[in-house]
């Protein structure tokens, strides 16, 4: 099986646009590891049976970025990396260590870090590529670290979906029902854990459609995104400073907030944006307004 274990999908993309992105690449299944949030992997998976779906997150722990592959509840944000990863074994799925050296929303693999039980380390991350060094320093890095090593994309769109993949020795399925996924999915954490993979990387050198793809999101935020709260724009500032959320008070460091002064945190955006009724209602006509599946 071809598996691409780091995978964001957002909430505007269509069942058919999903199943056509993942079948172009080849994959046999993918981790959706949207942060704060596993309801809209679910969601994914009772209506897609063409490949496997695992349900996942990306936990941001206290310290970094934490791939919890295969749960079925939400793991809290701002946990301690050990208490993070006991959470999601605890749930019967794996912790894979995210971008471990990208600089900022990262665990550095060494010190007191290398007794946490991790079950593997992304040792690629597509996404990473074209700032050369965290992949760079992956490969040297991570050579006599015992976990084993898996290669992601980190997609956040879908023409990058299984860029990279890892191989694992798992039949693949001819159709992915409840019972199917129910049973696969403990042998391909299986060869996970074991090492058991064949990881195929993707490089991607510097290109200006990379840069303003990532760059022009914070510099023109007006462009791309609005206030959660009361709708009007976002402004980009160019030092981070902590603002406190105005619906839970969650306080976060941020370069970005609307003209009036709001602030809605990650946690309050995404549960805006998945997980009340407005959400469905949103969904059913994404695709009833989309051309026939």
């Amino acid at each position: 099986m071809k598996l691409d274990l780091h995978v964001h999908i957002r909430r505007h993309y269509r069942l058919a646009d999903i199943r056509r992105a993942v079948k172009a690449a080849g994959l046999d299944g993918i981790a959706i590891t949207n942060f704060h949030n596993v309801t809209f992997a679910q969601y994914l998976r009772e209506r897609i049976d063409d490949f496997l779906i695992i349900v996942g997150q990306e936990v941001e722990s206290s310290a970094g970025h934490i791939l919890a592959i295969n749960i079925e509840e939400k793991i809290p944000d701002d946990l301690e990396p050990g208490e993070t990863i006991r959470r999601i074994h605890a749930q019967g799925g794996a912790a894979i260590l995210a971008h471990p050296y990208l600089g900022w929303n990262s665990i550095l693999p060494h010190g007191r870090a290398q007794q946490l039980p991790f079950d593997a380390v992304e040792a690629f991350n597509y996404r990473a590529g074209p700032m050369l060094y965290p992949n760079f320093l992956a490969k040297i890095g991570l050579r006599n670290l015992p976990w084993p090593k898996v290669a992601n994309t980190d997609s956040k769109e879908l023409a990058t979906i299984g860029l990279c993949y890892n191989e694992v020795s798992v039949k693949p399925a001819p159709l992915y029902t409840a019972k199917t996924t129910e049973e696969m999915i403990p042998a391909v954490l299986r060869c996970v854990r074991q090492g058991q993979i064949r990881r195929r990387e993707e490089r991607q050198r510097p290109n200006w459609n990379w840069f303003g793809a990532n760059v022009s999101h914070f510099l023109f935020p007006q462009n791309y995104y609005r206030c959660f709260y009361c709708g009007d724009k976002i402004v980009f500032k160019i030092c981070r400073r902590r603002y406190a959320c105005v619906k839970c008070g969650r306080r976060e460091a941020r370069n970005m907030r609307c003209v009036r002064g709001h602030y809605v945190c990650s946690i309050c955006r995404t549960k805006i944006a998945f997980e009340t009724p407005e959400f469905l209602a949103y969904r059913e006509q994404l695709e009833r307004s989309s051309h026939v599946e």
